[in-house]
């Protein structure tokens, strides 16, 4: 439209005022009939409505090509000169920004072919002879013929363009598709393994069967890190990846991670030590989780190139002028090293600076990248320092946010000492279609005072549900015959359980999926594999102990 103006108002300058009227009110009736057409196709296709849409630009073109072609006729350099450029920026125009849609670029560049043919008969004709008019329309039609093959080429060029980009987000969606229902179907019976390991594990008594429920364990563990690291290296890859900021302690953090592989550096003859700057504050705002993950990675690869010496790791924070917090964690050990060639390519994916070596510890060469994306994420970098023989130092560094209030520093700590979670009394309605997870959260609650009633699908929950009174019900998403979102419509809508709280229990584990069920009205969500102390704090939450009520009360 800015173009239409632009030449109109040029041609007022050398064309009578009727001329440049009568085709400014042409072209905007055209303009509308255009606009119409567009919403006729989107209300319904239909060739009527198609046709209308071709005949409209084919005629505005038309219009708009009746200033130029006027333009023509007068005398002196400028105005022929403004023709010209009209006319080859118009033809140019329908032959490339047009091509998206070809039909539409044709009858939009039949009328710029018509009015070149025109006005340079009638220069020919009126300037040279018969011989200088066949060579001029010779020359202008293979410019013409040769424009429009750009125009066919350029068409084709960007449908096969297009047509590359779908095949590629398509395969990108069902990549998607295919590692959110490979996750849900590993972490399904992955719940059961390691829920079952862990009560095992309370009753176990002598050394030699813990020694090999942990085992059990440890494998478990390590198969559900190599399902969240191909899932998180998926998602950083897609750019969907994001952070959950929460007021956390950040060395309790640091000491979680020590704690996690302390064992291990011990059977190895390792030093694992732990060095907190004086300054460092210990409530900030972050993301707990990815910290802890990507430290892990750090400490967990310092260990496994590491035969002799130990690992040592620094953590400091600077509060910066405008409330942030720059957090440094650095992990230094006494390992082989990194060759200097080999530096640049720690942070690819699946890079493995020694094979043989991550093949024994059954290394997916994901972790680098992805704590590197993580950083990144959080206004931060991970650098490396290391030399051969000498060992190497990882340091990331991340922004944080200050905190007045220590709020987390309950929840955390009753995260890591389940035993010390006190839950009331009452009637949980456990929803799922799986035995051994329903297993698995019987155990859990088997020594409280709270009657666990089963269903294994949806139906038979809205049925129960309807039927009897719970203080909390525990629901599974994915269910034969009816779903956990189906069952959740109809428990909401009548029946005894209204108004009582649903927390979900599934394994749909993507942090967006947290975020969907809390807002479709659930009241919690639990990601399998669950433990212990992550049920009995959700728990908690709906069914405290009547001791706590009395202290809030009070």
């Amino acid at each position: 439209m800015s173009s239409v103006l632009l030449v109109i108002a040029f041609g007022a300058f050398y064309l009578p005022a009727s001329i440049i009227a009568l085709t400014l009110v042409c072209y905007v009736i055209v303009e509308v009939w255009g606009v119409l057409s567009v919403k006729w196709i989107r209300y319904r296709m239909s060739w009527p409505a198609y046709g209308s849409l071709l005949a409209s630009a084919c005629i505005g073109a038309a219009v708009f090509l009746r200033i130029p072609y006027e333009m023509w006729q007068l005398d002196g350099f400028t105005p022929k000169l403004f023709t010209f450029c009209t006319l080859t920026t118009s033809l140019i125009h329908c032959a490339t920004v047009r091509t998206y849609h070809l039909p539409l670029a044709v009858v939009t560049g039949l009328p710029v072919v018509v009015t070149i043919y025109l006005t340079f008969i009638d220069a020919l004709l009126a300037q040279g002879s018969m011989m200088d008019t066949f060579i001029g329309l010779a020359v202008i039609t293979l410019m013409i013929t040769y424009i429009t093959m750009m125009m066919f080429a350029g068409g084709k060029f960007r449908r096969s363009l297009i047509e590359a980009l779908e095949t590629a987000d398509s395969a990108n969606a069902a990549k998607g598709r295919f590692l959110a229902a490979m996750s849900h179907e590993i972490r399904t019976p992955l719940n059961g393994i390691l829920g079952i390991a862990d009560l095992l594990m309370e009753r176990a008594q002598k050394d030699d069967e813990r020694e090999k429920i942990e085992i059990l364990l440890h494998s478990a563990n390590s198969l559900k890190t190599i399902v969240d690291d191909v899932l998180d290296h998926a998602k950083v890859e897609a750019g969907k990846l994001e952070l959950k900021p929460a007021a956390a302690d950040l060395h309790e953090v640091a000491r979680s991670v020590v704690g996690l592989f302390k064992q291990n550096a011990k059977q190895r003859d390792l030093w694992l030590r732990l060095h907190i700057d004086s300054g460092t504050p210990k409530q900030i705002v972050f993301d707990p989780l990815r910290v802890r993950q990507i430290l892990s990675n750090l400490v967990s690869n310092a260990i496994k190139f590491t035969e002799k010496g130990g690992v040592d790791i620094f953590v400091s924070a600077d509060e910066v002028a405008d409330g942030s917090v720059r957090v440094s964690m650095r992990v230094a050990d006494t390992g082989v090293g990194i060759p200097a060639s080999m530096q640049h390519r720690l942070f690819d994916s699946f890079a493995q600076f020694d094979e043989e070596r991550e093949r024994a510890a059954s290394g997916t060469g994901l972790g680098l990248a992805i704590s590197h994306g993580l950083a990144q994420l959080m206004d931060g970098q991970i650098e490396v320092s290391s030399e051969p023989g000498r060992g190497s130092e990882f340091r990331l560094v991340f922004t944080g946010r200050t905190v007045v209030q220590e709020a987390a520093a309950l929840r955390d700590h009753q995260l890591r000492h389940p035993t010390d979670i006190a839950i009331g009394s009452g009637r949980i309605l456990l929803v799922d279609d799986n035995a051994s997870n329903r297993f698995v959260v019987r155990g859990f609650l088997k020594k409280s005072n709270i009657v666990v009633v089963e269903a294994e699908d949806g139906l038979e929950a809205v049925e129960k549900a309807q039927a009897e009174r719970f203080d909390l019900i525990l629901l599974d998403m994915h269910m034969p015959r009816m779903n956990g979102r189906q069952a959740f419509k109809h428990i909401r809508a009548r029946g005894a359980c209204k108004t009582t709280p649903v927390v979900v229990l599934t394994a749909d584990s993507a942090p967006e999926d947290r975020d969907i069920y809390l807002g479709a009205g659930m009241d919690g969500y639990l990601a399998k594999p669950i433990t212990k102390a992550q049920l009995m704090a959700e728990v908690s939450r709906f069914m405290p102990a009547p001791a706590l009520l009395h202290t809030a009360a009070e």
